[in-house]
């Protein structure tokens, strides 16, 4: 539809039409290019637009205002040319335009079926991909420092460093599970944490965090592939150097990572306060956390303690979704598509409150070291 609407074709081709018009133009080419990189991300498939196929140019960098005022007093190319050199307002698109090309290859060779890319040419293409999430920081940071008291561009913000930054994180991804037992992919490996921290970090923002909690697809990024690396970095390294400095060292990265952890587990739990139906992503999130704070505490961790572990973590669940359930019904009792029996009837007696036969039914080896255990948990319709 855009492309039979010609928003492929840059305006600057298609007659005269005044500068509002041709930003508008531009801006919903990008925003469908954005769009059709993320889904093309998350659905496992290629792009469906290639560089050569438009030449539609990256809106400008010019506030809606001073768009809107040129446009009305209707000044000629010189002014509007000092207009855009004396624009200092950092657009959350143009931000976006810039790396997009860049994102769209880093898609098609992610999900490419047909040649697997070399690591050599994952670790080019990386680089490129970390000066261009550098150079997109910047330009941010230097927006939040003149206008942070606007909890609407603040989201944008957190918005943009999500687009980006989740391209880092799939790109290394597979490599970075490699890492613990290929000590050639580590790069991917702290590459990989790096962009799972920052990810996690966002939500900091009030306003964004919300949307963290309640969305699904990308949204779910916390829970999945961030949550497998920051387990993973807590799992202990065989080969590691064991000298009391280096031990040290090593107790303190590992306890600022347990910090990560837990918030991990508590997004969990605050998704199904939230609305979330699946309750296996907290108790599985909270059986890790407690066997990352065994191996920490240099403890056993024994399979009572992982019973236990899933007793407590099912009966909160319950008591959390039951609560769900009561809210529900007070809201909705005086619903003319409500009965007076189905706005009493809570079905609490329906809950399965034998819960452990779901260890048995996943049948999940939980050796953090294992190369099985994020392909398994990833394979699970657990999200």
């Amino acid at each position: 539809m855009a492309m039979h609407m010609g928003l492929h074709l840059d305006p600057d081709h298609l007659g005269e039409m005044n500068e509002l018009q041709k930003q508008i133009r531009r801006r919903l080419w990008y925003t469908i290019l954005e769009m059709n990189a993320q889904a093309a991300l998350d659905s496992g498939m290629s792009p469906m637009i290639h560089d050569g196929d438009y030449n539609t140019q990256p809106p400008s960098n010019v506030s809606d205002r001073d768009l809107l005022h040129t446009t009305g007093q209707q000044q000629e190319e010189e002014a509007l040319d000092g207009l855009f050199k004396s624009s200092n307002q950092s657009s959350i698109q143009s931000i976006l335009a810039e790396s997009l090309p860049l994102r769209l290859e880093v898609t098609r060779l992610i999900n490419s079926l047909q040649d697997e890319p070399t690591y050599d040419h994952i670790l080019t293409i990386g680089k490129k991909l970390a000066l261009a999430s550098g150079e997109a920081t910047a330009n941010l940071d230097r927006a939040t420092s003149r206008i942070n008291d606007l909890p609407a561009r603040q989201f944008a913000q957190s918005h943009c460093s999500h687009l980006i930054r989740r391209f880092t994180l799939c790109l290394h991804f597979v490599y970075a599970i490699k890492s613990k037992r290929n000590p050639l992919y580590s790069h991917s490996q702290r590459v990989c944490l790096e962009a799972a921290l920052d990810i996690i970090s966002l939500l900091d923002d009030n306003l964004y965090g919300r949307l963290l909690l309640s969305g699904g697809g990308m949204f779910r990024d916390i829970s999945t592939r961030a949550a497998i690396l920051i387990f993973l970095e807590l799992s202990p390294d065989a080969e590691a150097e064991v000298s009391s400095l280096t031990k040290r060292r090593y107790r303190e990265h590992q306890g600022l990572l347990l910090q990560y952890a837990q918030r991990l587990v508590q997004y969990a739990e605050d998704r199904i306060r939230e609305g979330e139906t699946s309750v296996k992503t907290y108790v599985y999130l909270r059986l890790m956390m407690a066997h990352a704070e065994a191996r920490f505490e240099d403890s056993s961790f024994t399979e009572n303690d992982m019973k236990e572990i899933l007793r407590e973590g099912f009966d909160k669940c319950q008591t959390m979704l039951k609560n769900r359930l009561a809210n529900v019904n007070k809201i909705n009792v005086y619903d003319d598509s409500w009965t007076l029996n189905e706005a009493n009837d809570t079905s609490y007696s329906e809950f399965q409150t034998d819960n452990l036969g779901i260890a048995n039914e996943v049948n999940i080896d939980f050796d953090f070291l294992s190369d099985q255990l994020p392909s398994q948990w990833m394979d699970q319709n657990w999200f």
